[in-house]
C-alpha cells in the first residue's frame, strides 16, 4: 500500500450510529432507503479499494509518465487511455470522476511540457510516487477492509459524501469521498486530491 496528499472511510461496527446518529427521520420508508443506500455506498468503496489493490488489474488510479534520457516529458497518453478504460470497466466510478481524472492528467502533461512542473520524488502536487492516489495510504493495516472506518455520511437522492479513516490511525487526516447515483447504482464521483487541477 501507499500514501499521497489526503485520502481516508466508517467501519460499520454499529449501524446504529449511521442510521440514527446521522439520520433522523420518522418515516420508516426514509430510514429503509437510507439503510439500503448506506450499505450500497460502503460496498462500492470496498469493491473499488479491492480493485485498486489487485495487481492483476493494473494500471490503477495513477498518472503514467513517459521519459527520455531520464527526463520526464509528460503523461503517457496510451497508458492513460488504458487506465481510463480499466477504471470505466469496473462500473464503480462515475462519468464525472472519469472526466476530472482526464482533466488532471492533461494539466499535469501540459505543465511538464511547459517545464512548469518538475519530477523529483513524485508528481506534484500528489507527493511521492509510491503513494496510493486512491486511499492516501502507504504500508497500511494488515486487514484494510476490516480497518476501514467511515464517518459523516450524508445522502441525498442522487449524491452522497463521507469521510474515510483507518481505525488504527486516528491521527491521520480525514479522506473525503463523494459519490453519485448513476443508473440506480452508487459510483465514486470524487476523491480528495483529484478534485482540483494542479496549480503549478
Amino acid at each position: 500500500m501507499k500514501k499521497n496528499d489526503a485520502f481516508s472511510f466508517l467501519y460499520i461496527t454499529s449501524f446504529a450510529f449511521l442510521f440514527t446518529g446521522c439520520f433522523m427521520h420518522n418515516n420508516p420508508s426514509d430510514v429503509s432507503s437510507y439503510h439500503s443506500d448506506s450499505l450500497a455506498i460502503v460496498q462500492t468503496i470496498k469493491n473499488a479499494y479491492r480493485w485498486n489493490e489487485d495487481t492483476a488489474s493494473a494500471p490503477h488510479i495513477e498518472f503514467p509518465l513517459f521519459s527520455k534520457n531520464d527526463t520526464i516529458l509528460g503523461i503517457d497518453q496510451t497508458e492513460l487511455e488504458k487506465s481510463i478504460t480499466l477504471i470505466k470497466k469496473t462500473d464503480l466510478f462515475s462519468n464525472t470522476f472519469l472526466t476530472q481524472y482526464r482533466l488532471v492528467a492533461h494539466k499535469i502533461d501540459s505543465c511538464f511540457k511547459k517545464d512548469t512542473a518538475t519530477y523529483s520524488d513524485g508528481i506534484p502536487p500528489y507527493g511521492p510516487y509510491d503513494y496510493d492516489l486512491f486511499c492516501d495510504c502507504q504500508d497500511g493495516p494488515d486487514d484494510p477492509i476490516a480497518s476501514m472506518q467511515f464517518d459523516s455520511l450524508k445522502i441525498s437522492d442522487t449524491s452522497a459524501s463521507l469521510v474515510w479513516k483507518w481505525k488504527e490511525w486516528n491521527d491521520k487526516a480525514p479522506y473525503y469521498i463523494k459519490l453519485v447515483k448513476e443508473n440506480n447504482h452508487w459510483k465514486i464521483a470524487n476523491l480528495l486530491g483529484l478534485d482540483e487541477l494542479p496549480n503549478y
